[in-house]
Order: structure tokens, then sequence, then C-alpha cells
């Protein structure tokens, strides 16, 4: 009681204190720096008055970022920096030009980040984007486009963690996984639109293999840096990359164990409950929902304990891993810092994709119904596929990095195909 009391006041002085400042310097710069500092003040202030709830917190956000984030992420952003050093990316982006820019507006490097977000996940494909646009190999227009749909999980949280895992049904893992994909590509199509006066050149060549072999041999005489020196600075890039997500991680986790408990989430559970009952929302959803709003796994699994019907837990988990969590939203925000790129254009198509997920794989239940009999994809499992008896942090660094070397032979292969399919039907037209 005497805590809330001291909550109230506190609340009200430093309410008093950022009107005051928004009304002697009444511009969008002073009140956004005054409502900031109105939130950290709530934030210090809190974290003294609970410290037990804060350092639990804390202490279990890091042991997930070092644990499963570090090991999972690092081969992906260290070979991605080295692939758009050595001008693969380039090389990739010619071949697939004649896809990507009818399809999504966009350049074929945008085909890079998409792949490698819809197989290892959050944040890759920010990151592969923002280093896209620094590197000038897309506008600012096209990195927009690209921000919006290349930004999903990867398949061995949705089918590994939150199906098998958190669920406790492979099949629930793949719609979930299935309608994320479904999802990111009906959001790049709808933001393909955006600005659309604003059109790239669309490559029809019929040497478009040459002009990419070319590129490649360019992009190798004009890289100057030793080849040690490329390798150090992909890897001390993805680090400080991987520090920012940790203390992300680490902050959101400490905020969510303030927040949940708090008169606050009462409000938004009775706002969200008037708002979702009337389409069949269970109830029991709500707080889930709420906690999903922040971060994504606590919310899975507060979703996975409720007594709403298996269908809906489905529907539920699959619109909240769509919208991502304000957790990877700063995430990606952190990615694209050395940009100008617009994060609340990021955040709307979220919403878009949120709301895509959850029909998609309503309608994917609807189709296929959930049995046992079901047989989704094969995911990766330690266990079962490489497991070398190390330490966990070790297991998974090594599935990470032979994963990437999956998708790049995959890569490569579905290139070949698609090459060799154009000269075929160049061969029969002419």
């Amino acid at each position: 009681m005497i805590h809330k009391f001291i909550l109230i006041l506190i609340f009200i002085m430093i309410l008093w204190l950022g009107l005051k400042l928004a009304r002697e310097y009444f511009n969008a710069a002073i009140l956004t720096k005054a409502v900031l500092l109105i939130l950290l003040l709530i934030f210090t202030f809190s974290i003294i008055i609970y410290p037990e709830e804060a350092v639990n917190a804390a202490r279990n956000g890091l042991s997930t970022w070092f644990n499963v984030v570090c090991p999972s992420l690092l081969p992906f952003f260290i070979g991605s920096e080295l692939l758009i050093d050595l001008g693969v990316v380039k090389f990739i982006g010619i071949l697939l030009e004649p896809i990507m820019r009818p399809l999504f507006n966009v350049p074929g490097c945008g085909s890079f980040p998409f792949i490698m977000s819809i197989s290892s996940g959050y944040p890759i494909g920010s990151k592969i984007v923002g280093n896209l646009y620094k590197d000038n190999m897309c506008s600012k227009l096209e990195a927009q486009r690209m921000l919006t749909f290349c930004s999903t999980s990867g398949p061995l949280f949705m089918i590994g963690a939150v199906g098998i895992g958190i669920l406790n049904s492979k099949t629930a893992g793949t719609i979930i996984a299935l309608s994320q994909y479904l999802g990111a590509i009906s959001v790049g199509i709808i933001f393909s639109l955006y600005k659309k006066g604003e059109k790239g050149p669309i490559t029809r060549s019929n040497k478009g293999f040459k002009k990419a072999y070319k590129s490649i041999i360019d992009s190798f005489q004009k890289e100057k840096r030793p080849i040690g020196l490329m390798i150090s600075e992909a890897v001390m890039n993805s680090v400080n990359s991987l520090l920012l997500i940790g203390g992300l991680m680490t902050i959101f986790s400490v905020i969510i164990s303030l927040i949940m408990p708090s008169d606050f989430s009462h409000v938004l559970y009775k706002f969200l409950n008037m708002l979702l009952s009337p389409i069949g929302v269970d109830e029991a959803l709500i707080r889930p929902l709420i906690s999903g709003l922040f971060e994504v796994t606590i919310g899975s699994k507060m979703i996975s304990a409720s007594s709403a019907l298996f269908y809906q837990k489905i529907v539920a988990t699959s619109a909240i891993i769509g919208w991502s969590g304000i957790s990877i939203h700063f995430q990606v925000a952190a990615m694209i810092k050395d940009t100008d790129l617009n994060l609340g254009i990021y955040i709307f198509a979220k919403f878009i994709h949120s709301i895509f997920c959850g029909v998609y794989s309503y309608f994917i239940i609807k189709i296929i119904g959930i049995t046992d009999s079901y047989i989704g994809f094969q995911v990766f499992n330690n266990n079962q596929i490489l497991s070398l008896n190390f330490p966990p942090i070790i297991d998974k660094f090594i599935l990470s990095t032979f994963s990437f070397i999956i998708l790049l032979i995959l890569l490569f292969l579905m290139l070949f195909i698609w090459v060799s399919i154009k000269k075929i039907l160049s061969l029969i037209i002419h």
C-alpha cells in the first residue's frame, strides 16, 4: 500500500514537471524529450522500489541473450557482412531483379535480407537492409519498402521453440511459420505501392548472369582490404550489434516485470477485452496478448498456459509473433540507427503483418484442420542432428553456422536453377 502511494506521488510530481516543461517550450522536440524524461524517471524509481524483481528480470534477459541469441545470430551477422563486402549480394541481386522488382518494387538485392530473415529471424533482416542502404545498393525509399517485409521470425523459433517447446505441437509451429511468411509477402506487396510513382528499373537483359558475374569480379577488384581485416571488421560490427540487442533485451525484460503487476496493465486489459471480445477472442488470452505486445516469448508461454481453445492459442501466438514485440522494434531501431529510415513506417507494417498472420493462421486451421497425423517440415534439433556434447552455447553456435552454410548452398542452387530456366526459355523463344 505504501509503495503504491509513493509511486502515485512520484508520478504526479513527474507529470507536473513534464507539463511545466511542455507549456514553457511547446514544440515537438521538447515535448518528446519531456515524455522520455518522465518515462525514464518512472522506470528508475520503479527499480528502486522493486529491486528484487528488476534484478531477477535482468538476469533472465542476460541469460537468454548469452545462451540463445548470441550463438544463434553471430554466424549470420558475420556472414552477411562478408557477403555484402565481397559483392556476393550484388551478384544475387542482379539475378533476382526480375522477381523482386515487379513483386515488391525493390531491387534484386532485397532478396538477400528477405531470405536471411525468414531463415534466421529477428533482427538480421533489418540489419542487412540498413547495410545495403548505407552501401548505396538501394535508395532510401527502396530500403524503407524492404524493411517492412524483411523482418520475420525464424523457423527454428516458430516450429522448434514455440510449436514443439511451448505449444507441444509441431503442426501448430508449422501453421504459425506458414502464416508468418504469407503475411510478410502480403505486407511486401502492399508496401510496393508506397510512393509507387518512384519506380526503379526492371532488369530484363538476357545476359543477366554475365552482368552478375562481372559485378562480383568488379567488387573483388575494388575491395582493397586484406581478408583478415575484412573478417575482423565484420566480427567487430557483429559483436557491437549483438551488444545492442543484449542491452535492449535486458531493459525490456525488466520493464515487463515491472509493468505486468501494475495498474497500467489492468487498464490495458480492460481496453483490449472490450475491443476483442466482440470478435470472439477468449478473455483468458487478453493478459498473454498484453505481454506479447512487449516480448514475444513471454507472451507465447502465457498463451500456452491459458485456458483458451487450442486453435485460438495458435491464432493469438501467430499474431504476436507477427507483431514481434516492442523489444524487437527497439532492436530494429538499433540496427538502422545510422540511417534516416522511418521506424514509424516499419512499426505500422508490423501491425498489418500481425493482422495478416492471425487471419492466415485461422484460415489455414480451417482448411487443413489440426490432427496428429499432419506432417510439418523438419526442424533442426540439437539432440537429433548436430549435438557434439559441447556446452549448449557452443552447440547452438555450431548449429547456427551449419544452418548458415546450408542456406547459402540452397540459395546458390536456386540461383543456378533460375538462370538455367531463363536460358532455356530464351533459347525456346528465339
